[in-house]
C-alpha cells in the first residue's frame, strides 16, 4: 500500500489529483491511502504521527511557500525518505527546489500520465529503500522507518510501538516483531520490551536508559547475553 498526501490550496485541484490516483488504484491494482490537507497546521499535524510515501505538494499555497514546507519536512522534522513531488503553474522555482530534494517538479494542470509516472517512480524508489516497519491500528495503516523507532513493548495480545514522534498499538506478537526487525539494531532486554540500540543512551546491569529519559528493565535471563553483546562490540 502507497501512503499520499496532497498539500493544495485549492479544493479543485486536489479533488482532479485524488480521481487520478484512484483511477491508477483500479487500473493496476495498487492500493492507497490518500489524505488531502489545505493547512499547515493540519498538515503536519498529521505529517508527525504518520508516515507517507509521497506527498503532492503545491508550490504557490494561499498564506505560505510550499517550498518552504519541503524544507521543514528535511531539516526540521529530518525525513529525507519522503518523495516530495512539487505541483506549479509556473516555472521559476527550479533552483530553489532542488535543496529540498525533491522527486519531481511537475507543472499544471497536471495530466493523468503526469500522475501515473511520478506514481510507478514512487513505487521503485520505494523498493530501494524498504526500510520500515508496517502495521496496522484500527482502520489506518502505517508505514515507520525503523531508525525512527525507540522500542516495542508486548502487552498481552498487542504491541505498543514508540517512536520519536508518536505512540500507538497494534494486535500482533513480539515474534513476529523481533522477525521483522531481525536485520536492524534492536535487542530484546525483556520478554515485554525489544529496543532499538541507537537509542540507549545508559547501559547498567539491570536496565537501559532511554535518549528520551524512559528507563526499561533488562530481564533476569537477557543480562549475560547482553553484556556479552556489548563487549563484542566495544
Amino acid at each position: 500500500m502507497l501512503h499520499i498526501a496532497i498539500y493544495d490550496h485549492s479544493i479543485q485541484s486536489s479533488s482532479k489529483l485524488e480521481s487520478c490516483l484512484k483511477r491508477i488504484e483500479e487500473m493496476f491494482d495498487e492500493k492507497m491511502e490518500i489524505d488531502i490537507f489545505c493547512s499547515s497546521t493540519e498538515f503536519y499535524q498529521y505529517f508527525k504521527s504518520k508516515y507517507y510515501d509521497a506527498v503532492y505538494l503545491e508550490i504557490e499555497l494561499n498564506n505560505e511557500d510550499g517550498i518552504t514546507v519541503g524544507k521543514t519536512i528535511r531539516d526540521q522534522l529530518g525525513n529525507d525518505k519522503i518523495q516530495i513531488i512539487y505541483m506549479s503553474s509556473s516555472e521559476p522555482y527550479a533552483t530553489r527546489v532542488i535543496k529540498t530534494r525533491p522527486m519531481d517538479l511537475l507543472m499544471k494542470p497536471l495530466t493523468f500520465v503526469q500522475i501515473l509516472e511520478s506514481i510507478q517512480t514512487v513505487k521503485r524508489l520505494n523498493k530501494q529503500q524498504d526500510d520500515y516497519f508496517e502495521f496496522k491500528a484500527g482502520y489506518t495503516s502505517y508505514k515507520i522507518p525503523f531508525h525512527e523507532i525507540l522500542y516495542f513493548e508486548n502487552s498481552s495480545r498487542k504491541i505498543k510501538i514508540l517512536t520519536k514522534n508518536f505512540t500507538s498499538c497494534f494486535y500482533g506478537s513480539m515474534d513476529s516483531v523481533q522477525e521483522a526487525t531481525r536485520f536492524y539494531n534492536f535487542i530484546q532486554i525483556h520478554k515485554s520490551y525489544l529496543v532499538n540500540s541507537d537509542y540507549i543512551q545508559k547501559y547498567e546491569y539491570h536496565q537501559v536508559t532511554l535518549s528520551n529519559g524512559e528507563v526499561l528493565p533488562i530481564s533476569q535471563p537477557n543480562r549475560k547475553r547482553i553484556r556479552m553483546q556489548r563487549l563484542h562490540f566495544e
